[in-house]
């Protein structure tokens, strides 16, 4: 928890204060489901949580989940089409697409690409 990691850097030099809540990595995609209790975030952002978990919502309220990396490779360039066509995203991160392939932009919506063969 970063406040907690440097008490004296952030009452003297005020540095803990501008540290960011985000961890790197992806939440997990969440299914829209029916509660029939009030929703209450368990954390509030990633550093509320264990080093290898995120703070993510999940429906109703925000929890800790555990990290999920990207895949590796890179994404290719992505070529932009005009803003009036349809583009809905085919994936939401990385682990959407089967085996090595990594959800990328290509200009118009996320698609699944394979980074080995552009």
């Amino acid at each position: 928890k970063p406040r907690q990691q440097c008490p004296i850097l952030y009452k003297y030099l005020l540095i803990c204060f501008f540290l960011p809540g985000v961890k790197p990595g992806e939440c997990p995609k969440y299914d829209l489901v029916p509660y029939f209790e009030p929703c209450a975030d368990k954390c509030h952002n990633d550093y509320d949580c264990a080093d290898h978990e995120k703070c993510c919502y999940h429906g109703c309220g925000r929890v800790c989940v555990a990290i999920k990396q990207d895949k590796a490779g890179v994404c290719p360039y992505e070529n932009w089409n005009p803003l009036w066509e349809a583009c809905p995203d085919k994936c939401y991160n990385d682990y959407d697409c089967p085996h090595h392939e990594k959800c990328c932009h290509k200009g118009c919506g996320r698609v699944c690409v394979d980074t080995n063969h552009g």
